[in-house]
């Protein structure tokens, strides 16, 4: 972390002769640091004020223009948050003053000699830069292992399904899995899901209540639930290669559908929906509405999504059974093909 002195204590600094430097070297200086705000502790907002401030950048690091017309910029931000922003900017070591006499901002331009800036000086981001693009690359190297980790502790909860979990159990997880969590965090729940599975794969093996065979990539799933049988035969009408548009639309789920891949695509969907936490009711509502192979689309575009989804029951449900599944359903035409098995 990169830190100054306090705004208040800090010295006044002698007026400085702009440097020929523009805004357009400061803008992949920002987006960097859009990714790695985290690591120099600045909120959204604060980046909201840095872009207004950067866009007032004509030639020079010092930006002079009045609290006003930043604050316009600034998505129209109050002044008391202006000089909150600022602190933070050069509490981070990202900006610092250079104040006149009277403390106001304002270029003293005289012909034959330096022009002479008062207000914000952005110097020190651009002297960070090379720090900051550290900083955004560990973000993105971050960001990169979470979301592994996420498809690995998802994968992990798709076999605890099949093993017979309770379903308490599971949706602590799934809530765990929308979570917006640190990398130690995944990896330890990522732990105590491979110890449970563990000790649970070792007690089914000798009851022999579950049979899971890896030849054919299918599960027994037992229910008392009447559910709607629509089973997609080859060269019907209502029948389109399912397998290439997960492959199009939903690249990460695609090893999902596989292994819950059945010729009954409501058994397929119910094996997803359970993985979601989507309730199998729902799931039968929209193999009704839609039909089975949209159904199971839609639930493929949820879990491609799932990082970005809080509510999947009620996303799926919005997706299938609103107005909105009309545009979904045109989204997804197409060639129709034989269903690959």
């Amino acid at each position: 972390m990169f830190h100054s002195p306090a705004l208040h204590s800090a010295p006044r600094r002698m007026p400085c002769p702009v440097m020929p430097k523009t805004s357009e070297e400061f803008w992949p200086i920002f987006r960097d640091l859009v990714e790695a705000r985290e690591h120099f502790n600045l909120a959204r907002p604060v980046l909201t004020t840095l872009r207004a401030l950067i866009s007032f950048m004509d030639q020079g690091c010092i930006v002079f223009a009045g609290n006003r017309k930043i604050c316009e910029r600034a998505e129209g931000i109050s002044q008391s948050s202006l000089r909150r922003h600022l602190t933070a900017l050069i509490s981070a070591g990202l900006a610092r003053r250079v104040s006149s006499p009277n403390g106001k901002r304002y270029a003293l331009r005289t012909e034959g000699l330096d022009d002479l800036i008062f207000g914000i000086d952005l110097t020190p981001m651009r002297e960070l830069a090379d720090q900051i693009a550290d900083a955004a690359e560990m973000q993105r190297n971050k960001q990169a292992r979470i979301r592994h980790l996420r498809k690995e502790m998802g994968a992990l909860l798709y076999q605890c399904t099949l093993v017979g979990l309770s379903e308490d159990q599971l949706t602590s997880w799934r809530r765990d899995l929308r979570r917006k969590l640190s990398v130690n965090c995944f990896e330890i729940l990522i732990a105590e899901i491979k110890a449970v599975l563990h000790t649970l794969n070792g007690s089914t093996e000798t009851a022999g209540k579950t049979h899971v065979s890896d030849s054919q990539n299918d599960c027994q799933i037992d229910t008392t639930k009447e559910r709607i049988k629509i089973v997609i035969k080859p060269g019907s009408e209502t029948d389109f290669d399912l397998m290439a548009k997960a492959r199009l639309f939903a690249p990460e789920a695609l090893d999902l559908l596989q292994n819950a891949m059945n010729e009954d695509l409501n058994l397929t969907g119910q094996v997803l929906g359970k993985w979601i936490g989507v309730p199998a009711s729902l799931i039968e509502r929209a193999s009704f509405s839609i039909g089975a192979p949209m159904t199971v689309m839609s639930l493929l575009l949820v879990i491609q999504n799932i990082d970005r989804i809080r509510n999947p029951a009620a996303y799926f449900s919005a997706m299938t059974l609103s107005n909105r599944r009309e545009a979904f359903l045109r989204s997804m035409s197409g060639p129709k093909v034989g269903l690959k098995h």
